[in-house]
């Protein structure tokens, strides 16, 4: 598809070609500029090509408003600047537009208002002004108004640009959590190293046109082409790469985190140091009643996943490492200590697919979970 803005004599997007896979962590990269944004306001039907057909399923999408209304409901875009998409006097107005244009009761509105705030850490902002919140948790209460509409479908315009580390971290989180419970999301940014262990189908486009889609590690040893998009390696990839280099091999696969770096490099074989795993949806938890059943007391606890953060925040329950917990887990066991990683009920599978990619890179840990 190809898109033009008003009078303009060029195409901002040309003949771009574009899938969202079901399931899939699919990211569009590419310096400020060319053409991601306005990929994505075809997405929802903000914008309608000037040539080509966008396709929700096997549907070609219709520019009437039923029809808008409709996908609307499924396609959730959380925009770069969230002062562009707030425009309620107070956040519990701004997060219930969504569900109330479902034509929910006030019941279920009420409900879905408290569990996207509680998600995005803004509980207890429901009544405060917009205009009273920071730049930061603006973002929140934006992404809060698109998880309240449940959507099948969310897409996230440079969702960490302006957030600080913790909150970068949250994000992502959050859309592991949405991409477990089937939600397909797509992120857009120019961050490398944001996306660089996440991402799964990556597209990158360049002055208005799709110059690459497929593996992330493929795209980023092509240096020219990385430098011509207007990006960078990222550190983890640019390391391994520079070894690589000197060493004149050519791996199966890079490390994608810095505790597979860490374990390619001085591979310690069976670590002596488990990963406990308690899974929550949201309640309190007891301190004691866990390091009872671990039979160890003062062992460093790690938080993965909204629910988990609610879980320790309820019971204001001592947390070593708030964001980043896997790799602050995994790091721990290398060094032959156990940690406790609180992790949302059904993101268990995260944490085991993390242990079990060290395999490849010498590092064997042990795994076990807490049931009371």
């Amino acid at each position: 598809m190809s898109y033009r803005y008003g009078n303009s004599n060029y195409n901002a997007i040309d003949s771009v070609d574009f899938t969202a896979s079901h399931g899939r962590r699919t990211v569009i990269l590419g310096e400020n500029g060319c053409g991601k944004s306005t990929l994505i306001y075809q997405l929802n039907g903000v914008y309608k090509p000037v040539s080509g057909t966008v396709f929700y399923g096997d549907m070609p999408i219709s520019y009437d408003k039923e029809f808008l209304t409709e996908l609307r409901s499924d396609v959730s875009v959380v925009l770069q600047n969230p002062d562009d998409q707030i425009f309620s006097s107070t956040v519990e107005e701004d997060v219930a537009f969504g569900p109330l244009n479902l034509g929910l009761s006030r019941e279920e509105v009420g409900e879905r208002i408290g569990r996207s705030l509680e998600c995005v850490g803004m509980s207890g902002f429901a009544e405060v002004p917009v205009q009273r919140l920071s730049y930061g948790q603006k973002k929140r209460v934006s992404l809060a108004g698109a998880l309240a509409s449940h959507p099948k479908i969310l897409v996230l315009d440079e969702p960490t640009a302006g957030l600080d580390p913790q909150m970068s971290r949250e994000v992502m989180e959050i859309a592991n959590s949405l991409i477990r419970e089937g939600i397909s999301v797509v992120v857009s940014t120019h961050d490398v190293n944001l996306i660089y262990n996440w991402v799964e189908d990556l597209y990158v486009m360049r002055n208005g046109h799709m110059v690459f889609s497929g593996d992330a590690d493929e795209f980023f040893s092509d240096r020219p082409s990385v430098y011509l998009s207007g990006l960078e390696q990222p550190s983890i990839f640019s390391i391994n790469h520079n070894m690589e280099t000197l060493r004149g091999t050519i791996p199966a696969s890079y490390p994608k985190t810095m505790s597979q770096m860490v374990s390619r490099l001085f591979p310690s074989g069976s670590s002596a140091g488990r990963i406990f795993i308690y899974q929550t949806e949201g309640e309190r938890i007891d301190q004691d009643a866990i390091e009872e059943a671990v039979g160890k007391k003062g062992m460093p606890i790690a938080v993965y996943g909204p629910s988990a953060r609610r879980s320790v925040t309820r019971s204001k329950l001592r947390v070593d490492f708030y964001f980043n917990g896997i790799e602050c887990c995994i790091r721990e066991a290398m060094v032959n200590h156990d940690s406790l990683i609180i992790v949302d009920r059904g993101l268990k599978g995260i944490v085991t697919e993390a242990v079990e990619e060290l395999r490849a890179y010498g590092t064997r840990i042990s795994i076990r979970e807490l049931v009371f």
